[in-house]
């Protein structure tokens, strides 16, 4: 099969690279950027000074011992006891059966934890650092 003139092969073809890209970027797409930072800006700019709710913010937050804590460790959010993980994934055992303070309200997430913990001590108990966090 004979190839077409004027076409060049997948090969042959330029490939864009990221410089390539932010060269094509124009006054528009930065008034859309500046448009949808504003609106964001817009929504949430009045969550600030909102509170905590007791959907499970107490379970999470100011109810947990290890969050409130000044002496909790980021490595203690990741000690956890393999066979009580299990047993609650499985539903073997209820989650307060289990000797281990890291699952909350049968889940087990230590990064959410260990970043709930800083906030609690970022902000003395304090919304605010929750909401930047978010934000």
């Amino acid at each position: 099969m004979a190839k077409k003139k004027g076409r060049k092969s997948n090969r042959e073809a330029k490939r864009s690279t990221p410089r390539d890209i932010f060269d094509r970027i124009g006054k528009y797409d930065y008034l859309a950027f500046a448009l949808l930072a504003v609106a964001v800006w817009a929504v949430f700019s009045g969550s600030n000074d909102r509170e905590f709710v007791h959907w499970d913010d107490n379970e999470y937050v100011f109810e947990n011992q290890m969050v409130m804590s000044d002496e909790s460790e980021w490595s203690d959010f990741f000690d956890a006891d393999l066979v009580g993980l299990i047993s609650v994934a499985t539903r073997a055992k209820e989650c307060s059966e289990v000797n281990t303070r890291v699952i909350v309200v049968a889940n087990y997430h230590p990064i959410t934890m260990l970043t709930l913990h800083w906030n609690w001590q970022s902000g003395d108990g304090d919304f605010g650092p929750f909401y930047r966090t978010n934000l």
